[in-house]
């Protein structure tokens, strides 16, 4: 059923004319070529700097992305891989695309990236116009935004929604805390701390 579905996907796709082109950037390799064995000497080498230091027993290789391009990353043995990784999914437009460098030639973005602020209690005077300009754009419908730092920090804050939400359902709205939730709360135990769990969950 699904090998049908993507099919008739495709068919339709090339009847209205909606396919588009891929180029690939300046200096992208043709092809994968490997020279050495998987991990190369120079890999070992900097694997075992790397376990003198800390636990790295994860490590596949020792990449170079100075020389990395587009959909290929390359290590320090010269090793060429067509990635179909891309980091977790992190580099979706490929490694050292120019316009992510030109990004940083700005020097708006640079002084933004290393004054790193605490956007919820010192945002810079640009925040309001980059919120509208990067998110409110592509959300219609959705007039406001939350942003987070990482992965992590989005599902923890995700989680604490869904858990006010639901015992403002259970409690009703506008409704105060009690003495015994505001100080129970500080010692992790009911009612404040309410005993609430998530079944499963998987994500970056």
């Amino acid at each position: 059923m699904w090998a049908k579905h993507v099919n008739t996907v495709l068919q339709n796709a090339l009847k209205t004319g909606s396919t588009r082109s891929v180029t690939s950037l300046a200096g992208e390799p043709t092809e994968p070529k490997i020279h050495t064995e998987i991990p190369g000497p120079k890999s070992k080498s900097y694997m075992n700097e790397l376990n003198s230091i800390s636990q790295f027993g994860s490590v596949q290789l020792v990449a170079d992305y100075d020389k990395s391009i587009g959909n290929y990353l390359i290590d320090v043995d010269g090793n060429t891989f067509l990635d179909a990784f891309t980091q977790i999914s992190s580099v979706p437009i490929g490694y050292n695309h120019p316009e992510m460098i030109k990004v940083f030639h700005d020097e708006a973005k640079l002084k933004a990236l290393i004054n790193r602020p605490a956007i919820g209690v010192f945002p810079g005077h640009y925040w309001p116009a980059k919120l509208k300009e990067v998110l409110l754009s592509v959300s219609p419908g959705l007039p406001h935004v939350m942003t987070m730092m990482c992965g992590s920090c989005s599902n923890e804050n995700a989680y604490k929604a869904i858990f006010i939400a639901y015992r403002k359902h259970q409690r009703g709205e506008k409704v105060d805390f009690t003495e015994l939730e505001m100080t129970s709360c500080m010692v992790n135990k009911p009612p404040g701390a309410p005993n609430l769990s998530l079944l499963s969950f998987h994500g970056k």
